[in-house]
């Protein structure tokens, strides 16, 4: 299909504008690479960063996952709850 049909049609189910997606992916981009610099530097000195990287992502949660649009993202969000739900049932039943 064509890249600016689906451009259009993802911008749409996100209503949401090019360049506030734009501004928007890029910064949470950002943060990902920031989030994962820090995970390293916390791997080999664990008394620096002990929650940044965790408290980047859950606040990256909460703002594109929780607050989104996007019927589709929803959708991966509920089957991902679903899967983790399934995981802990089944470890309650091992113990």
């Amino acid at each position: 299909m064509n890249p600016i049909t689906l451009s259009k049609a993802h911008l749409k189910a996100s209503k949401t504008n090019y360049f506030a997606h734009l501004l928007q992916a890029f910064s949470l981009g950002f943060t990902l690479i920031y989030a994962g610099i820090l995970s390293i530097i916390h791997s080999l000195l664990p008394f620096l960063f002990p929650a940044s990287s965790a408290n980047k992502v859950t606040w990256m949660y909460v703002r594109v996952i929780l607050d989104s649009a996007n019927p589709e993202i929803k959708a991966f969000n509920a089957q991902e709850l679903a899967l983790r739900e399934a995981r802990i049932k089944k470890q309650s039943e091992l113990h």
